[in-house]
């Protein structure tokens, strides 16, 4: 279930140290003959008991409270105030968004946050990133750091890793810089009918040498209701931006965000496929 909080006074008010209402906790686990497995655990939810992860006894969780605890430090840091605050795939990932300064490009407004993610599933570190949403069409956008600093992995040592994201939490201004640089370098890139085809080849995985026009070049009849999907986005894009690579990666964040189906969705497409693919969009424009 999607937990959403928007109202963060009452948060306040409540004085709630955990964002959630709930936590992880760690369990051993045991085979039908009740005989203990060695060198594994489970973690799990503390209000439903829903397995979250099996792991090895070196996976150190970041608990919610320490998490919850992170995010106001930082909100203290930075100035920021909460946003909003999620759950993904029942739990398994946790975020919260921070309001950070708006900005600027070519006169269209973009509201940025500050994002903080946690996974229990051993799927991501925990994390810090870049979302960005175009205030004209909402499409969201979210870029992770692959800075070291950045992140704190699930080990022992994770405690002292969120100290040091706290320390170099400065960071995220020279982050926000450099996106909106590269968004400046896709608006000056114009785009042509060839620049198209092959930005819609690579977004699905087609060869080379594949036509859009030839008989013999069809594809499945879903790939093709998406390609058609993705090309109307930015049509959109570019009848509002300009034949631009920029119109190119906003018809990809149009299409994630407001078109493509994705199990469960996140505010600012963090997770799952619909973030890959936006990776996969600005990575190619900008190579």
């Amino acid at each position: 279930m999607l937990q959403l909080i928007k109202n963060v006074e009452s948060v306040e008010v409540e004085e709630v140290k955990n964002l959630f209402a709930w936590d992880v906790v760690e369990n051993p686990i045991y085979l039908g003959n009740g005989q203990r497995v060695q060198n594994h655990k489970a973690i799990s939810r503390s209000d439903n008991g829903a397995v979250l992860n099996v792991c090895k006894d070196s996976y150190t969780p970041t608990t919610n409270e320490q998490f919850s605890e992170f995010v106001y430090n930082l909100s203290k840091i930075t100035g920021y105030e909460l946003a909003k605050f999620q759950e993904f795939q029942d739990g398994a990932k946790v975020i919260a968004f921070l309001d950070a300064p708006e900005t600027f490009l070519n006169g269209w407004k973009f509201q940025n946050l500050l994002a903080v993610g946690n996974a229990h599933d051993s799927s991501k570190a925990f994390f810090v990133a870049n979302t960005s949403v175009m205030i004209r069409c909402t499409n969201q956008f979210t870029k992770l750091s692959n800075n070291a600093d950045m992140k704190a992995f699930h080990t022992t040592g994770n405690a002292g890793q969120l100290r040091q994201i706290e320390r170099s939490i400065h960071q995220y201004g020279h982050q926000q810089k450099a996106l909106n640089q590269n968004f400046e370098r896709l608006n000056s890139q114009p785009a042509t009918e060839e620049r198209l085809e092959d930005f819609l080849r690579h977004m699905f995985d087609l060869e080379n040498d594949f036509s859009f026009e030839a008989e013999e070049n069809k594809v499945s009849s879903r790939k093709s209701n998406q390609i058609i999907d993705l090309v109307e986005a930015i049509e959109i894009e570019a009848n509002d931006l300009g034949q631009t690579d920029f119109a190119l990666f906003n018809g990809v964040t149009r299409w994630t965000t407001h078109t493509r189906n994705q199990k469960q969705k996140t505010f600012g497409n963090i997770f799952g496929t619909n973030a890959q693919l936006n990776d996969k969009a600005l990575n190619f424009l900008l190579n």
